[in-house]
C-alpha cells in the first residue's frame, strides 16, 4: 500500500506547519494516516501503508499519544493496538496548545516562585531587590494570564 494523493498532500502540509506542532516527516506521514483513516489502525498497517520500520513507528507513536493528538484501543481478541485521532480537529489543536501552555506557564510559575520564595528574607543589594521585584510582577502577570487563559480554553472547548 501506498500514501494516497491526499494523504501525500496532508502529510506535506503537516511537515510545512512541523516546527509548530513539533513533528518530524515520519510523525507527519503516521498522524495524516490516522487522521485519514475511517477506522482505528494497527501499527503493522501503519507500517505497511507508511513504509516506516516499526521501532520508528512505535517511537513516533508513543511520542503522539503522549502529546494527547492519538488515542490508543485494544479490540477484543486481539493482542495488537489499534490508533485513532478524534476527526474534531480544531477541538484536538486547542486542547494541544492548551496543554502545551499550561505546562510552560505552570513550570515557570513555579520556578518563579522558588527563586521568590529564597530570596524573600535575604538581605539583598538594591539590584537585587529591583530584579526581585520584576520577578514578582512577572509572577503575578503570569498567575492572571494563566486564569485567563483556562477561561479562553474552557469557552473554546464548548
Amino acid at each position: 500500500m501506498k500514501l494516497t494523493r491526499i494523504e501525500q498532500e496532508v502529510m506535506a502540509a503537516l511537515k510545512d506547519m512541523s516546527h509548530c506542532i513539533y513533528f518530524d516527516e515520519n510523525a507527519a506521514k503516521i498522524v495524516t494516516v490516522i487522521f485519514l483513516s475511517n477506522k482505528p489502525i494497527s501499527m503493522s498497517q501503519l507500517v505497511q501503508k507508511t513504509a516506516i520500520s516499526k521501532t520508528n513507528v512505535f517511537l513516533k507513536l508513543k511520542k503522539i499519544e503522549e502529546a494527547g493528538i492519538v488515542k490508543k484501543i485494544k479490540n477484543p481478541g486481539t493482542k495488537e493496538f489499534f490508533y485513532y485521532i478524534d476527526k474534531d480537529i480544531n477541538r484536538l489543536v486547542i486542547d494541544h496548545m492548551r496543554k502545551k501552555y499550561e505546562e510552560f506557564m505552570l513550570t515557570s510559575q513555579l520556578k518563579i516562585e522558588d527563586i521568590l520564595n529564597k530570596y524573600k528574607k535575604t538581605t539583598l543589594d538594591n539590584e537585587e531587590k529591583l530584579q526581585l521585584k520584576i520577578l514578582k510582577n512577572y509572577y503575578i502577570e503570569n498567575v492572571k494570564l494563566l486564569q485567563r487563559l483556562r477561561k479562553l480554553f474552557a469557552k473554546l472547548n464548548k
